[in-house]
């Protein structure tokens, strides 16, 4: 079975487990499907900038219509992070998160695989 070849940096990197929908200067999140058009990517963009962020697409590749690579640079007043996947499926979610919600001043986000992270099983005493 092929797995898709994630790469993500984020300066900082913090992960939330849920954003509502945004609104300028709200919580944003995006997840990429391999079926968006160039007009999903340009609202997106939009969208970021309404919110204080800079979306760029450095990476964009097709086949048969359909997104098969992709890569960006999300700037925010946090900092920046910048993802990349050689193989976009609607199985392993891709995108970011941002929310300048997230208290103590601090703007969170993240870039990349937006899968939850599992917690680990608390060890039982004896």
């Amino acid at each position: 079975m092929n797995r898709p070849k994630h790469r993500t940096f984020a300066i900082p990197f913090l992960f939330l487990l849920a954003l509502g929908a945004s609104a300028q200067g709200g919580a944003m999140e995006v997840i990429f499907r391999p079926d968006m058009e160039k007009a999903d990517l340009t609202r997106i963009q939009e969208e970021a900038k309404a919110n204080g962020l800079e979306l760029t697409y450095t990476r964009l590749e097709r086949k048969d219509e359909r997104i098969t690579a992709l890569a960006f640079v999300l700037k925010t007043k946090a900092g920046m992070g910048t993802a990349e996947t050689e193989g976009l499926s609607t199985e392993e979610p891709f995108g970011f998160r941002y929310d300048p919600r997230a208290g103590n001043g601090e703007a969170a986000f993240s870039v990349g695989s937006l899968k939850p992270i599992e917690a680990p099983e608390p060890v039982k005493g004896k």
